[in-house]
């Protein structure tokens, strides 16, 4: 074969996924691109054609090989001839059926040169009888695969705008018929694409004029409708004695899906690159040996170094040595499991460090396999991790000292005034002197009070430190009427008269510490209500709960007052009254425990105020 002749095929069909094999006008086999031999399991570098007549006439008809027919017909009718299941062998001795087409390609003088076949499509089949079965009722699909087929075998004749001496009639898939083209009515030139066409012109103007035997352009073309199809056209320039172009021969393959593609490929990867560039994390793009594919700005600027030079390095030349172990190993997990978070520690080309979290992510692109690392700098977030490691170190060593006071007050204070009242009892029952009688009482009151707010302070923070409490059945108002008689003497010594309102039981899912609430509401309205004054105790049914109401005759809370009354240690002016506002504080606590609710209003009978809990109802 002439190496001119090979060299014109390798350009015009080499890198083509269809198989194609060229076959002069002697028969013989003179050509087969990469993908012919593929099928064939032929090497790719075996340059011997006389073997493929062996692969290719393997089945026969009558006696006739069914190839050979389809050879000499397409040297006869000198038209592109259609097949389906034709039988070749392959090395291995399996045997393959194909289907595709038989293109006869002419000289100058419009003669037979030879034929080029282009296989379409392969499959398998189990018997002869399966074969001709097949054969003979597939015409009809074997032509509309013949017409779709994106490869359109052509004769133009080297003048302007080529007119057409050949064209294959599967160029009816663009809407054409063969004939109008190849009558000189239609030259090539009127299919291509208005916008396109003076490229073309130039760029065979250019081929020409550099003596150059192979074309190949891409460019859009217009269907007999209108419509813009893409395609790439590869062929021969044909020159006479004096080196005179005089015909171009060859093919053009309809790539609109390709473009198409490719298309919105350019779209993603605009999209991808304006994310990539515009993202204020450092984006870096390495293989799976950490060697970089892609930097963005962020990523030099944080790095100091310059995207040349990044482009050089490895990803281990920028992380601390006590990290580049965690640092493959989560790469070797990003690959495995797709993504992976971690911390490191990176090295900047100054050699200043600063802390920072990857998060690697293992996808292809542009069929490689890789690793996206988004690169976050955490230097503020350390900081402010050490600051509150150490807020929670000072607030540990703040719920010590609180436990420590805790227990102080429980113990060393309370047993000491415990001693007091003892002993203040015991001299107030033998002195008989009136006045010494009245400063022991003043003695023991006020240490009662101390007591008090020993215990109050002790109760509070116990209950700070609950996060659960265990509920069961109580009747709340039997649990109120032991509150009013434990304090009997103080209402008695104020001259008050307390009323409760509840004719059933009530029973609430509660815990006995609620008796402190209750304890602490009556407390309140008798410490700051006027002598001989009244204290109206309700329980309200409201549906799913209760709702426990203490209403007092004193002066009342300023509204300004009422939202911080429940906090703790505040407590509103109360007439000359002093006190630790831990009262409420426990009052809220325990009614939170409860999930309940808390709250004070004004008394809606006059002066006073009304203090108010919900608790859940047992059912």
């Amino acid at each position: 074969m002439n190496i001119k002749i090979r060299d014109f095929c390798e350009l015009l069909f080499g890198d083509l996924q269809n198989g194609i094999w060229v076959v002069d006008k002697n028969g013989s086999v003179v050509f087969a691109n990469s993908s012919m031999k593929r099928f064939l399991g032929i090497e790719d570098n075996n340059r011997s054609m006389g073997i493929f007549d062996k692969y290719l006439s393997q089945q026969s008809l009558n006696g006739v090989v069914y190839y050979d027919r389809l050879a000499v017909k397409v040297k006869t009718l000198l038209q592109v001839i259609p097949f389906e299941n034709m039988t070749m062998e392959t090395t291995s001795g399996n045997h393959l059926y194909g289907s595709g087409m038989l293109i006869p390609y002419l000289d100058e003088n419009s003669n037979y040169s030879g034929f080029f076949g282009v296989l379409e499509n392969i499959k398998s089949c189990q018997n002869e009888k399966e074969f001709f079965g097949s054969k003979k009722s597939s015409e009809k699909k074997l032509q509309s695969v013949y017409r779709n087929s994106p490869v359109v075998a052509f004769l133009w004749s080297a003048e302007k705008d080529w007119p057409v001496k050949y064209v294959s009639e599967n160029i009816s898939q663009f809407g054409y018929i063969a004939e109008e083209l190849m009558s000189g009515n239609l030259k090539y030139g009127d299919l291509i694409h208005p916008e396109d066409i003076d490229k073309v012109r130039n760029e065979v103007a250019r081929y020409e004029s550099e003596g150059k035997t192979f074309f190949s352009q891409e460019y859009r073309i217009l269907t007999k409708k209108g419509k813009v199809r893409w395609v790439i056209e590869r062929s021969l320039i044909e020159r006479n004695e004096d080196g005179i172009p005089i015909h171009f021969q060859g093919i053009i393959i309809d790539i609109t899906e390709r473009k198409k593609a490719e298309k919105a490929l350019e779209e993603s990867e605009k999209k991808f690159r304006a994310l990539f560039e515009n993202a204020n994390d450092a984006i870096l793009l390495h293989d799976l040996d950490g060697n970089f594919l892609e930097v963005n700005k962020v990523a030099c600027s944080k790095l100091g170094y310059a995207r040349d030079e990044l482009l050089k390095m490895n990803i281990k030349d920028f992380i601390s040595p006590e990290c580049t172990l965690t640092a493959y190993e989560m790469i070797k997990k990003a690959k495995d499991d797709k993504h992976s978070v971690f911390e490191v520690v990176h090295v900047r080309k100054d050699n200043s460090t600063f802390p920072a979290e990857l998060s690697t992510s293992h996808f292809r692109y542009h069929g490689k396999s890789v690793i996206l690392s988004i690169c976050r700098d955490i230097s503020e977030r350390k900081q402010a991790e050490k600051k509150l490691k150490k807020y929670a170190d000072e607030l540990e060593r703040s719920n010590e000292l609180k436990d420590l006071f805790t227990d102080i007050l429980r113990h060393d204070l309370l047993n000491p005034a415990g001693i007091i009242d003892g002993f203040t009892e015991t001299v107030l029952e033998m002195e008989n002197n009136e006045t010494k009688i009245e400063i022991l009482q003043k003695i023991r009151n006020n240490n009662k009070k101390i007591i008090h707010m020993i215990e109050s302070a002790s109760e509070f923070a116990r209950l700070e430190t609950m996060d659960d409490i265990e509920f069961k059945k109580i009747d709340i108002c039997s649990l109120i009427d032991d509150v009013i008689e434990n304090f009997e003497q103080d209402i008695s010594q104020k001259n008050m008269d307390v009323e409760f309102i509840s004719t059933q039981k009530c029973y609430a899912l509660a815990n006995e510490v609620i008796e402190d609430v209750f304890s602490n509401l009556l407390s309140n309205a008798i410490k700051y209500s006027p002598e001989g004054s009244k204290i109206l105790i309700e329980i309200a049914d409201k549906d799913d709960y209760w709702k426990v109401q203490v209403i007092d005759e004193g002066v009342g809370i300023p509204d300004e007052h009422k939202l911080h009354i429940f906090d703790r240690f505040k407590r509103a002016a109360k007439g000359g009254v002093k006190g630790t506002g831990l009262g409420l504080a426990i009052v809220k606590r325990i009614v939170e425990l409860h999930k309940g609710e808390y709250g004070v209003e004004d008394n809606p009978k006059g002066k006073g105020s009304k203090f108010w809990i919900t608790l859940k109802k047992y059912t």
